[in-house]
């Protein structure tokens, strides 16, 4: 049973999370749709320098 209904509470989960998100970029003001690549360039920054400290801290061998 848990073969057939997971396929279908996937399908259904990525259409519901796509659509609330549509619905979320749809809602902002603006602005805020402006800043959204900028946001997400501070983010990606963000994750860039925590890998990399990572990285450091690793093979510093402490």
């Amino acid at each position: 049973m848990d073969a057939v209904v997971a396929p279908i509470g996937g399908v259904l989960g990525g259409d519901i999370v796509s659509r609330l998100l549509g619905q979320m970029v749809a809602g902002m003001l603006p602005e805020v749709r402006l800043l959204m690549p900028a946001f997400i360039t501070i983010a990606g920054a963000g994750l860039v320098f925590c890998a990399w400290w990572l990285v450091r801290f690793w093979r510093s061998g402490v």
